[in-house]
């Protein structure tokens, strides 16, 4: 049995033991029964690493409704779908992120009206995407169509000046110099304190040492 199928049958399994009314319940209202209470199972852990450990566990066990959900493309805020938007950034997935953010773009399904979260979905994408603490390992090409996806959208000039910061920390890394200074710049001229003067000076001298070595 696929293992996507194979999870979710299990979670809905789980769901109708537990519930008196189970037999009366939709898919759909088995998997927010769950979802409930894996929500306040996570409440109840303190640390970051726990949180992250325990969606990693279950978050396959919502992929399948949201690969249904994926599959028709039509707009649903559904809250299963945009829960395991958040969740997938959570745990570094970013293929699942990917498929997910795009969709919540295409469908203009905005988190700061969905849920409690007061930034809007492409802000949310920005902030996630940019955070090398979360995600120590990204590369410029792991980066680039999240960056692609959000960089013309409106969200606070801080965020986006702090996915500029990591587009051009990532493209320094990758010795596309142009880029990243040109990066750098765009994010000054964004949030004068993002924290870049220093770095774009770094970047200027080794583009010019480049072009001193032409010679």
């Amino acid at each position: 049995m696929n293992p996507f199928l194979r999870a979710k049958q299990t979670a809905i399994a789980a769901a109708v033991a537990s519930d008196e009314n189970s037999g009366q319940r939709s898919e759909f209202e088995l998997l927010m029964v769950k979802l409930t209470r894996d929500k306040q199972a996570l409440s109840d852990i303190q640390g970051t690493p726990g949180k992250i450990a325990y969606k990693n566990e279950y978050f396959e066990t919502y992929w399948p409704w949201c690969e249904g959900i994926l599959s028709q493309n039509e707009k649903r805020e559904d809250p299963i779908l945009i829960h395991m938007f958040i969740w997938a950034f959570d745990i570094g997935d970013l293929d699942k992120a990917l498929q997910l953010s795009e969709y919540m773009l295409d469908h203009d399904i905005q988190l700061n009206k969905t849920t409690s979260f007061s930034i809007t979905t492409a802000g949310f994408i920005a902030r996630s995407i940019a955070d090398l603490g979360q995600f120590p390992d990204l590369t410029l090409g792991e980066l680039q169509p999240f960056f692609d996806l959000v960089k013309d959208k409106d969200m606070p000039n801080q965020v986006l000046a702090e996915l500029y910061k990591t587009a051009a920390i990532l493209s320094k890394e990758e010795n596309q110099l142009n880029d990243a200074l040109a990066y750098f710049t765009r994010a000054k001229q964004l949030y004068e304190k993002v924290g870049v003067k220093k770095l774009i000076t770094e970047v200027e001298k080794l583009i010019a040492e480049q072009e001193e070595n032409k010679d």
